[in-house]
C-alpha cells in the first residue's frame, strides 16, 4: 500500500503475488488514514459492520456504511481519506489488483 499512513489503526499484509496484494486493516474509534491515492483497483471487504467517513481531496465527504461480508470496488485514481465514525474497532480487508 506504498506510503499509506494511518492513525489509531493497524495494517497487516496478508499476501502478495504478481497479480494482487491483500491487507487486513483495523481502525479504532476515531482512527483514520491520511489522504492517499488509489493506485490500483481495490476490492474492499467488510469483516465487521462499519461506519466510515470517506473524504475526497477537494472536500467532498460521504458515509460508507457496510455490513460484515459486504464488498465494494474502489477504482484507481481516487484520492481520499477514511475515518472510523463508530464506537468500536472495525476490520476490513483490501485486495489490490496490479
Amino acid at each position: 500500500m506504498g506510503d499509506f499512513r494511518y492513525h489509531n489503526a493497524a495494517v497487516g499484509k496478508l499476501f502478495e503475488s504478481q497479480a494482487m496484494r491483500g491487507y487486513s486493516v483495523m481502525l479504532f474509534p476515531g482512527g483514520q488514514t491520511d489522504p492517499y491515492k488509489e493506485n490500483y483497483d481495490r476490492l474492499f471487504i467488510a469483516v465487521t459492520d462499519l461506519n466510515l467517513r470517506d473524504t475526497e481531496v477537494g472536500g467532498s465527504q460521504s458515509n460508507l456504511e457496510m455490513k460484515a461480508g459486504e464488498i465494494r470496488l474502489l477504482p484507481r485514481g481516487l484520492t481520499h481519506a477514511v475515518t472510523n465514525l463508530g464506537e468500536s474497532i472495525v476490520t476490513f480487508i483490501t485486495l489490490e489488483f496490479n
